[in-house]
């Protein structure tokens, strides 16, 4: 599948707001040349976002829209293929958009739109295979000069095409399975659990504000109903790794992952290339626990603090961001005011947790969606506008490796930090720890989960029957033993939290890579602020599509693959960390 069907999912803890207003912008910053926006997204209609609500017909249209193009491949003239070509691809745009608004109903209501959501991702991957498929065999055929023609009417590319792995009913199946488990997880995270102390039936949050229940009791009950939750959880895992490898191996590969790094994430690269930089990641632990202890106790860096930049309403908070992302670019700054104007940005107070930006692609455009929290929500905007801008102004919108796109969300956190006193003054310091303890969570926390992946998968596609106790146990192996990530609940759980690994696995490996480039961004803005800027706008703005290794370094970064370059930042981030926290 393309992955432009695919949401942009970003594991964060937002709070709910309302829409905002009027961004006041500057003109930019006064740097060097670099790459500049390529395009400006279209308003998005309100008709747009309203469901087709009979997919049985929508199915029988679009197989007619795949049967004419076949017609047309096979016997048609030019003008005929390319005409079926473009009225097809319009089908796959909307299908893609739908898809889109789907993903984001459904995390704001996912009690209601489960179903719905199951069916779109269906009927979705249906079609783009499909489609896909057809297009894909035809450039094998006789009139192969004619298809790529054609190809140029779609919205695809033709390398893509040639190098799409089809599906077939079987894979399809098993990635209908796939969904069906997904969401199962989604909904058991996002039910309530209780758990029976004396006498009286407690939830998380009625047990953090009891008056009456000691610390001990308190950790006691939450303890419990984490743990009951999240072996729920971690239990569908086991079942989806069983299907993805089964999905995989019908494709001829060995194991998930051999399929999601290049066909999902588009990464150039292999799970076996990063194994070296998580290893040097995951050293980081006495940074990460250090972060933690200071936006938890230190008044100088408490992320509690940054609730107040909630407070201000979302107003505020679309103005000053407004106001920041026009110092980096005029255009980005012109491009908030957008996305404010036309309602993209999304709160749901008892939605699922969580944070995702995801293309509409008809508008060259995307929408925001922020699940519930105060204290992450000014860092998680500024996070998804990173992700929208991709999805609005970059030249290939979002047609590139995974770990370009996380590098050009959280390198804008990173910018942020290094021009925060401009923009929120005295909690500059609580913003910039609250963003190095996500970088250090990623790069510690993340690189386990990275590793726990490549173990599961590679384990269970050897034979070995994955249970809920082993999986616990690797990644409690995995972890430095004098940093733990100690928690309410078990340790060992600790990765059934991590949605990603539900939804979009594989994925953290590019938060791994995105965060150390993103820290080289933030050395070098340290330095020269023009120059970090430049790397920044490289790396949104370019237009290379060659993996993550050529894009990356074609952007005047380096390769985080190779572990010496890895070792430089690690150092770098925890020197920087020690210090900062050392300062008076």
């Amino acid at each position: 599948m393309d992955k432009r069907i695919l949401a942009i999912i970003v594991a964060a803890i937002v709070l709910v707001a309302g829409v905002g207003a009027y961004i006041a912008l500057n003109n930019g910053h006064g740097g060097s040349a670099h790459p500049s926006a390529s395009a400006f997204p279209e308003a998005v209609s309100e008709e747009s976002r309203v469901l087709p609500t009979d997919l049985t017909t929508l199915r029988t249209e679009s197989q007619t829209l795949i049967d004419t193009l076949s017609t047309a491949i096979e016997s048609g003239t030019a003008d005929e293929m390319n005409a079926a070509a473009q009225a097809a691809g319009d089908r796959l745009t909307e299908m893609r958009d739908w898809l889109s608004w789907a993903t984001v109903y459904y995390y704001i209501s996912p009690s209601t739109e489960a179903t719905a959501f199951a069916s779109w991702t269906e009927l979705a991957q249906w079609y783009d295979d499909s489609l896909e498929t057809l297009l894909h065999n035809a450039l094998s055929g006789d009139r192969a000069d004619l298809v790529e023609t054609a190809i140029g009417y779609t919205d695809l590319k033709v390398s893509d095409i040639r190098n799409y792995i089809p599906l077939g009913e079987t894979a399809l199946q098993l990635k209908a399975q796939d969904t069906q488990l997904t969401t199962q997880y989604q909904t058991i995270m996002a039910t309530e659990y209780t758990y029976s102390y004396n006498g009286t039936s407690w939830t998380v949050s009625t047990a953090q504000s009891s008056a009456t229940l000691t610390d001990t009791e308190k950790a006691t009950i939450i303890g419990a109903i984490y743990t009951e939750q999240l072996t729920a959880a971690a239990t569908v895992y086991v079942q989806l790794v069983e299907v993805r490898n089964d999905f995989a191996q019908e494709l001829g590969l060995g194991n998930y992952l051999d399929y999601a790094y290049n066909n999902t994430f588009y990464r150039g690269y292999t799970y076996q290339d990063v194994q070296e930089t998580l290893q040097v990641t995951l050293t980081t632990g006495s940074t990460y626990q250090s972060l933690i202890t200071a936006i938890s106790t230190d008044e100088r860096f408490l992320a509690s603090s940054l609730s107040s930049l909630t407070e201000k309403g979302t107003d505020w908070m679309y103005s000053t961001i407004g106001s920041f992302m026009g110092s980096i670019d005029g255009t980005m700054g012109e491009f908030m005011t957008y996305m404010v104007d036309q309602n993209l940005i999304n709160y749901a107070q008892n939605g699922i947790n969580g944070a995702f930006t995801t293309p509409l692609v008809k508008a060259h455009s995307a929408v925001l969606y922020i699940g519930s929290s105060d204290i992450e929500t000014f860092r998680t905007l500024v996070h998804e506008l990173g992700h929208a801008a991709d999805a609005a102004l970059s030249p290939l919108a979002n047609n590139m490796c995974y770990d370009i796109a996380e590098t050009q969300s959280q390198a804008l956190e990173a910018l942020m930090c290094v021009k925060a006193s401009e923009y929120i003054g005295d909690l500059s310091s609580n913003f910039t720890a609250l963003v190095f303890a996500n970088f250090a969570n990623t790069l510690y926390m993340g690189s386990a989960v990275a590793e726990l992946e490549i173990w599961a998968y590679t384990t269970e596609a050897s034979g070995t029957k994955l249970t809920v106790d082993s999986l616990n146990d690797h990644f409690r192996s995995t972890l430095d033993a004098d940093y733990p990530l100690t928690t309410v609940f078990d340790t060992g759980l600790y990765w059934a939290q991590v949605g990603h690994m539900f939804a979009s696995p594989g994925y953290y490996v590019s938060y791994v890579t995105s965060v150390l480039n993103s820290l080289e961004i933030f050395m070098t803005a340290n330095e020269d602020l023009d120059k970090g800027i430049d790397l920044y706008l490289s790396v949104l703005y370019q237009g290379v599509d060659d993996g993550y290794v050529n894009t990356i370094t074609s952007c005047g970064l380096s390769n985080m693959l190779e572990a010496d370059n890895a070792s430089k930042i690690v150092e770098y981030f925890k020197t920087y960390v020690a210090q900062m926290l050392a300062s008076s």
